[in-house]
């Protein structure tokens, strides 16, 4: 539906084609994982599809009504890439515990481990006040960064 701003809806347009490409199933290993080698690609074009839509946002000529539904919009791809990092990390914490690294005297190596687990977290949280601060972009490099410290944890936990 056009905005009647030609460079609010090329802007919009744009967003739509940097999701698209986020969606390609070669960037997936099933309908909700991506592969730990194209993934980050996933967060990249997720990124800039909030850039984009940011743009319109903070365009004086959008209305409030079209601005309410970028809004809107950017919240649910912010929504998929947090499932994404949560899904991750609660991969990270059960390799972890699978490990021995729950265990009274865990084994050499959880140290890294959870390490990596905490810090994908604190991750997840900037991305949090990101999104209150409405730096959509930065909440999406945040849960990048956290989508690849639980990966890492992961591969970690499996050399102990």
């Amino acid at each position: 539906m056009p905005s009647g701003n030609a460079l609010v809806d090329e802007k919009i347009l744009e967003a739509i084609r940097f999701v698209a490409r986020s969606l390609l199933s070669e960037l997936y290993i099933d309908d909700f994982t991506p592969n730990e080698t194209n993934g980050i690609k996933v967060f990249r074009r997720e990124r800039r599809a909030a850039e984009e839509l940011m743009a319109v946002l903070q365009d004086a000529g959008t209305s409030d009504e079209d601005k309410a539904a970028v809004r809107e919009a950017v919240l649910l791809l912010i929504e998929a890439d947090r499932r994404i990092v949560d899904t991750a990390i609660q991969a990270a914490q059960t390799a972890a515990s699978n490990a021995g690294c729950n265990d009274a005297t865990p084994p050499t190596g959880c140290g890294q481990v959870l390490s990596k687990i905490f810090q994908a977290e604190a991750e997840r949280a900037l991305a949090e006040e990101d999104v209150v601060a409405e730096n959509y972009d930065e909440a999406i490099v945040h849960l990048r960064r956290a989508w690849k410290r639980a990966l890492r944890a992961v591969e970690l936990a499996g050399l102990i």
